[in-house]
């Protein structure tokens, strides 16, 4: 269904067609750079989609899944603390050797980006499926920034 042809709540839409086929690539991409352990979705519905191709991803790579978490501290309205929160709570380990993939909303994801390197507001917006990668460093309370990778990108690293 186009967007445009959504009557529901924006919460409820799900990708398009075209978004989708987008997703996928860029997920496929995305195993080229960084091979997530834990995948945590905002569990709003394109968000579940796009889990859903990275799951497919691995699939088609021949890779053993991540495991899957929800939380509604993607969700659009979602803050640096919440997910901090959400983190010691339910993800206590996090920071040793784990590769988590958050997959939310904006503006929630810039905010989240931009308190874990250390900023009180953010300097990038995310694209529909790009990532970035962070890196804790020692302490756990701030990252460094390993990569921004728009979208675009993402799907021609995928071929």
């Amino acid at each position: 269904m186009e967007s445009a042809q959504w009557q529901g709540p924006d919460d409820d839409r799900p990708l398009t067609r075209a978004g989708e086929k987008k997703t996928r690539l860029a997920a496929m991409g995305m195993l080229t750079i960084v091979q997530p352990t834990i995948v945590v979705a905002s569990g709003l519905k394109r968000a579940e989609q796009t889990a859903d191709a990275v799951y497919e991803a691995f699939s088609a790579r021949g890779l053993p899944p991540p495991h899957r978490r929800k939380t509604t501290a993607l969700h659009h309205s979602g803050t640096y603390s919440g997910w901090k929160k959400y983190l010691k709570d339910e993800i206590p380990d996090h920071g040793s050797g784990k590769i988590l993939l958050a997959i939310g909303h904006e503006p929630s994801l810039s905010l989240i980006v931009a308190g874990h390197l250390g900023l009180t507001e953010p300097v990038f917006k995310f694209k529909k499926s790009g990532i970035a990668v962070v890196r804790p460093r020692q302490t756990l309370d701030t990252c460094e920034l390993v990569a921004f990778v728009p979208p675009k990108m993402l799907r021609g690293m995928s071929l």
